[in-house]
């Protein structure tokens, strides 16, 4: 077999068989699937098989391990895959007669890093498998392991995992790391070790079928019953795993703390050769320090040794009780049936055996509770007998474990990683240390056998924990047998009342004779005594006749008797008086003997023939030559043989239906020509009718409104308002009126609607829904918004007409009162004028005017501007000559201490096209503001920057700034920022610069602050002169 590497090495000890150092092996063909390998491994009755080897036929192809299920299963490979596609090939083997001793098998093993090794016979057969637990139990610790300390050979890097951790966490941990163990230790209690989960523990859950992912790391986890602390020897260790079959065990403190991890792989190859000369030559050197020491090594040995014999001597004295107890319980079981005094004998004897303060069975009632059936216990610690315990925790979490054997052994319940809730129950039931193993009966968690110590913490010995298992088991036997007892015995008692049952029945059977012999000899006197009643049966009955017959006749219809074959057996007086005849004349006619063909007869007719019981009809006749409407009803008695008519005038019932449906036709008419819209709602607000104005108003189809809500025609927000109030008034099922909502078209027009609506009640008072008018204000809605916007554009006018009537009644009074001046001075005193100062007064009267113009020229650009015939004229021109220009300009027409124009111009000069009138009209107003509203030599910045799509003009200044409530009114006409104080203007220069911009096809914008200065922004798309004059 090619991947069969058969190991070949000199001997070097002398020849010992390998058959005695392995196992019987289990072997599986190569078709059998991972679920049966898994099922295999996970089985808790196999002991020290952590492998399957796979066949064909009957030679050796592979092998798959407890590691390689694990890897498998977190993989998450499907259970029905066939082992050939993930066994392990490459194996290495031993022929079964190689002369080979157990310790060149080890050092074969620690070279090639296996843990099994399959022995072959000549024909690549396999008989026996060697594993690291097989060779364990097969060597003979040597003594030089008792003066090794535990310490010396542990793996400190220990997986942990928490309790609430799932399994599945477990699972990966151990297929990752490829560890015999993931310890679980309790983060709230300083990691305190919990229990170990270890690869059995993993697959015996997943052969059951169990999900991993949904299982706490706690539900499988193992009690640490056996751990070692720093200072054991190895001798102890290797004792431990092999009594035990261990693949661990876990190193820990005095508090329980983990500290690492010996497994029988490293115990095992610390009796390698090398390492035991490794081991005395370290001795020896100890031993030559100093005699002291040596005599210490011989103390220790020799006290190891003495402690190991009294343990082994305690363990086989307690192992002598546990047998006589068990045998003594198991009689007891025998002779009693009680299920009762069973439970009581158990409990009594297993607490006194193992001196604990109490030992009880709980017994379930259903899954999460149960009741404590029997209980032993001492003084001065409570009695928990019939105390209810109920656990829904318990039901989720632990159930199907303790049902599949679970036992928990808690040494101290503070130590246990319990939480605080959980340990709180427990001490208030007295509970230090506790020992909890499952009754299972019939596959079914039956109870749990419990014993606790109450007073102080204890642990629990491995002999304790077997026996109280051995003892569940025997009550679980003993419960079977006291239940298969008491069926017996209900079976005997069913049989003994049946028999009871049948004498009854026979004494009850005489005592009916006797009593039907006495019967008969009544029946002759009640015969006599019913002829007497019939009598007086026959004259209450002649009297009721005549009762009858008067109730009839009172009655305001006429009534008939009549037979099978059409003959009348009678009638009332109005149905005689109403044909002048007597009712005894009616008696024996047929019906219609009147000689008159009327509906009554045929109807009578039909009816007698046909198979209904009852029927009910309306027609007219007349009688007495008046024609009048009639409502007939007729039932059949005597078993068909039979029927009774009655006829009902109901004339004035018709005449005022007529009346009330000429009204609704009325009603309806005027409903379906008014202009609004009419509807009725039920009582889940859905229209139940409409008139045909509610199509007009809707656009729709009345199909597509009916059975719908005013809100199916709304939007979500208009749904929800209206929803919100049309539920507060329903409510309260008051009347609602003008309440205003707005509906879309199919077509997304908006209807306002006015809606208006009044509860119906039925006549017993019950809700029924609402009926009500709408109105489409659609047009009345839109008048009055036009009619706030005239009122708003109104107030606009009117503002603007009182600040053009404040600015002009300011700025023309200052030059009018100049002119007028100027003009009386020359009237008065030209002729001590000299001409200098003639035409000095003549100037200022001139600029007076040049201003007042200015003003009128800028009122009547504001006027251009609004109406749109600010006509914007491009021309050719230099912006850079042309902004060095006015800069100059804006400098010499200053008067007192000057600000400084900083002018800087970027980009290349070329000419450009743009409307010189305008864009002289935006930047000397601009400069102007800027000049005018900075302080004394304050320097204002004039920026030019051109490129070949835009031109930018930014001028800054460090003046008094623009609150920011003006800002957003700053390019209004005729308005002035509040800080302006007494520094002249007009309001209309920002204006005219935004529209003359705006001409440019252009943009302003400004950033101020107040007290900083203000930054205005002109950004205009001129065209190059170039581009179109090429």
């Amino acid at each position: 077999m090619p991947n069969l590497k058969t190991a070949d090495f000199a001997q070097s000890r002398q020849p010992e068989a390998l058959w005695a150092l392995g196992t019987t092996p289990v072997m599986v063909p190569q078709t059998a699937t991972l679920r049966e390998v898994i099922d295999y491994l996970g089985d808790d009755s196999v002991r020290g098989h952590s492998c399957v080897l796979v066949v064909q036929g009957q030679k050796l192809v592979g092998l798959v391990t407890d590691r390689d299920a694990i890897r498998l299963v977190v993989k998450g490979v499907d259970l029905a895959t066939p082992v050939c596609e993930i066994m392990t090939d490459s194996l290495t083997v031993l022929p079964v007669n190689k002369p080979l001793s157990a310790l060149n098998v080890l050092d074969l093993m620690r070279q090639r890093q296996i843990h099994h090794l399959p022995l072959v016979d000549d024909d690549q057969r396999p008989v026996r498998l060697i594993t690291i637990g097989s060779l364990q139990q097969a060597l003979q610790p040597p003594h030089v392991l008792k003066l090794q300390q535990a310490q010396s050979r542990m793996t400190t890097n220990l997986v942990t995992v928490h309790p609430t951790d799932t399994a599945l966490t477990a699972a990966t941990l151990l297929a990752e790391y490829q560890v015999s163990c993931v310890a679980v230790v309790d983060p709230s209690a300083a990691g305190v070790l919990l229990g170990l989960v270890l690869r059995q523990d993993v697959l015996r859950f997943q052969a059951r079928q169990l999900n991993l992912a949904e299982l706490p790391a706690q539900a499988i986890m193992r009690d640490p019953q056996r751990c070692l602390q720093l200072n054991d020897s190895l001798w102890l260790a290797y004792q431990e795993m092999s009594q035990h079959h261990l693949p661990c065990l876990v190193v820990v403190t005095p508090e329980q703390r983990p500290l690492g991890v010996i497994s029988q792989s490293d115990l095992l190859y610390s009796l390698d050769l090398r390492e035991l000369q490794t081991s005395f030559s370290h001795l020896w050197q100890s031993f030559k320090q100093s005699d002291s020491q040596k005599v210490e090594i011989w103390k220790s040995h020799s006290s190891e040794l003495e402690r190991l014999m009294q343990g082994r001597t305690e363990q086989l004295e307690e192992q002598a009780k546990c047998d006589r107890l068990l045998t003594t319980l198991t009689q007891r079981i025998h002779e009693s049936l009680d299920v009762q005094d069973i439970l009581a004998t158990t409990v009594g004897e297993v607490r006194q055996l193992l001196q604990a303060d109490r030992a009880l069975i709980y017994r379930f009632d259903t899954a999460a509770s149960g009741t404590v059936a029997v209980e032993a216990v001492v003084p001065p610690w409570k009695s928990l007998l019939g105390y209810t315990i109920e656990d829904k925790t318990f039901a989720k979490h632990w159930a199907e474990a303790y049902r599949y054997g679970r036992i928990q052994a808690v040494d101290d319940i503070e130590q246990a990683g319990f939480s605080p809730c959980h340990i709180g129950l427990l001490k208030g039931l007295q509970i230090r240390a506790n020992l909890v193993v499952p009754i299972v009966y019939d596959h079914q968690l039956w109870g749990l056998l419990v014993i606790n110590q109450c007073g102080s913490s204890r642990r629990w010995r491995d002999w304790e924990v077997r026996l109280v298992k051995q003892l569940a088991r025997s009550v679980a036997i003993a419960v079977r047998q006291s239940g298969l007892y008491q069926k017996l015995q209900e079976d005997l008692e069913a049989r003994r009342q049946y028999e009871i049952h049948l004498q009854q029945l026979n004494d009850e059977l005489e005592q009916r004779v006797e009593e039907r012999t006495a019967s008969w000899r009544q029946v002759t006197e009640k015969l006599r005594q019913e002829v007497d009643q019939r009598r007086q049966a026959e004259q209450t009955l002649a009297q009721t006749n005549q009762q009858l017959q008067a109730v009839l006749n009172a009655v305001p219809a006429m009534v008939s008797w009549v037979s099978k074959d059409g003959l009348y057996l009678g009638c009332n007086h109005r149905l005689a008086a109403s044909f002048d005849i007597l009712p005894a004349d009616f008696i024996g006619q047929h019906v219609g003997f009147l000689g008159q063909a009327s509906p009554f007869s045929q109807f009578a007719q039909d009816f007698l023939a046909g198979d209904a019981n009852l029927i009910s009809q309306e027609m007219q006749f007349s009688a007495k030559g008046v024609a009048s409407h009639w409502l007939l009803v007729a039932q059949k008695y005597d078993q068909g043989g039979a029927a009774v008519f009655v006829g009902l005038d109901i004339s004035d019932r018709e005449q005022a239906k007529a009346a009330l449906q000429t009204s609704e036709i009325k009603f309806r008419s005027l409903v379906e020509q008014t202009n609004d819209w009419v509807w009725e709602i039920d009582r889940q607000f859905a229209f139940s009718y409409i008139n045909p104005r509610a199509t007009e108003i809707l656009a729709c189809p009345a199909e597509e409104i009916l059975n719908h809500r005013f809100t199916d025609f709304m939007a979500a927000d208009e749904a929800v308002r209206f929803s919100t109030i049309l539920a507060l008034l329903v409510g309260q099922r008051q009347p609602f009126t003008q309440l205003q909502a707005n509906c879309l078209r199919p077509g997304g027009e908006t209807v306002t609607l006015e809606i208006s609506g009044s509860p119906i009640f039925s006549t017993e008072g019950e809700f029924q829904g609402y009926r009500g008018i709408t109105r489409d204000i659609t047009e009345r809605k839109q008048i009055e918004v036009d009619i706030r916007k005239a009122l708003t554009r109104q107030k606009e006018l009117t503002n603007l007409k009182t600040r053009f009537i404040s600015m002009a009644s300011h700025e023309f009074r200052t030059p009018l009162t100049t002119i007028l001046a100027s003009a009386e001075t020359l009237e008065r005193y030209s002729h001590k004028f000299t001409p200098e100062k003639q035409q000095t007064v003549l100037k200022r009267i001139q600029t007076s005017v040049h201003y007042m113009i200015g003003l009128l020229n800028d009122v009547l650009t504001v006027g251009k501007a609004e109406a749109g015939k600010l006509d914007c004229i491009t021309t050719p021109m230099d912006l850079q000559q042309f902004c060095r220009d006015l800069a100059e300009e804006v400098q010499f027409a200053q008067l007192g201490t000057a600000s400084a124009i900083e002018f800087t111009a970027m980009g290349e000069s070329r000419p450009v096209l743009a409307d010189e009138k305008l864009l002289r009209h935006i930047l000397l107003n601009l400069l102007s503001n800027a000049v005018k509203y900075s302080p004394e030599h304050s320097p204002v910045s004039f920026n030019l920057n051109c490129d070949a799509e835009q031109t930018v003009f930014q001028v800054s200044d460090r003046g008094i700034g623009i609150p920011p409530a003006d800002q957003s009114q700053l390019f209004g006409a005729f308005h002035r920022a509040d800080n302006v104080g007494n520094i002249s203007g007009t309001g209309l220069g920002l204006v005219i610069a935004k529209r003359a911009a705006e001409a440019h096809q252009g943009s302003i914008s400004f950033v101020s602050e107040v007290g900083v200065g203000t930054t205005f922004t002109v950004v205009l798309p001129l065209l190059l002169w170039s581009d179109h004059h090429g």
